[in-house]
């Protein structure tokens, strides 16, 4: 995430914001995790709503999130913190080029709250170069996250999947069809529209109906005239 891995694929906030299928079994690193809404001060913020969704998903879509920040029981909101199994401290020895941890359980059914695990990882070295240790992130982009982006986001998803329906049935032959039948073919593919908006989309994609004691009927196959 945010490019301060130098191996694997860069995420960008986008990505987090539609939570897409592509997260799934995959193993996230989040960089200056306070920033990606999950700081304590902003607990009612759009992006830690956010970030609290994802964190309740990870179990079912088989995702494994490790995330760092620098004051983990000041900066983390209590709703983010209620989401993970363990926190690690880590203290580098320079003279010893060893980093000495400790993970604590937060617990859970098969682990006690406080159970701790202590380790060293020795030539720790050996790893700065996967890491761009420079790298800046900007809380700024985050502050824009508001709930009327997240609701354009999603809504500009289903839009996709609206187009994606009309130009199947153009594929499969249609040209002219009642608004009815069209509603009904997008409820089937679980795309449960207001009839405002499935007609403001319609108008959009395909210009204004016919209308006829039927019924409103539109040309759905621009290339077809009438």
């Amino acid at each position: 995430m945010n490019n301060v891995l130098k191996f694997g694929h860069a995420l960008d906030l986008n990505d987090l914001l539609n939570l897409t299928e592509e997260l799934n079994d995959t193993v996230l690193f989040l960089d200056e995790f306070q920033t990606l809404g999950a700081d304590s001060l902003r607990s009612m913020s759009s992006m830690n709503f956010i970030m609290s969704q994802l964190l309740m998903q990870i179990r079912k879509r088989n995702i494994v999130i490790i995330a760092n920040t620098q004051n983990y029981y000041r900066s983390i909101s209590a709703r983010v913190q209620y989401q993970v199994n363990w926190v690690i401290d880590c203290m580098y020895r320079a003279d010893h080029d060893t980093i000495y941890f400790t993970a604590t359980h937060t617990g859970s059914n098969e682990i006690p709250e406080g159970f701790k695990k202590r380790g060293r990882l020795h030539r720790a070295s050996r790893f700065w170069e996967y890491y761009q240790s420079f790298q800046i992130q900007d809380p700024y982009t985050q502050f824009s996250v508001t709930s009327a982006s997240i609701r354009e986001s999603q809504d500009q998803k289903v839009k996709d999947n609206f187009n994606q329906v009309i130009d199947k049935l153009i594929e499969n032959g249609y040209t002219e069809m009642h608004f009815s039948d069209i509603h009904k073919v997008m409820n089937e593919n679980n795309l449960n529209l207001t009839e405002h908006k499935l007609g403001k989309w319609l108008k959009d994609r395909v210009g204004n109906a016919r209308r006829t004691r039927q019924g409103r009927i539109y040309n759905i196959n621009p290339e077809v005239e009438y």
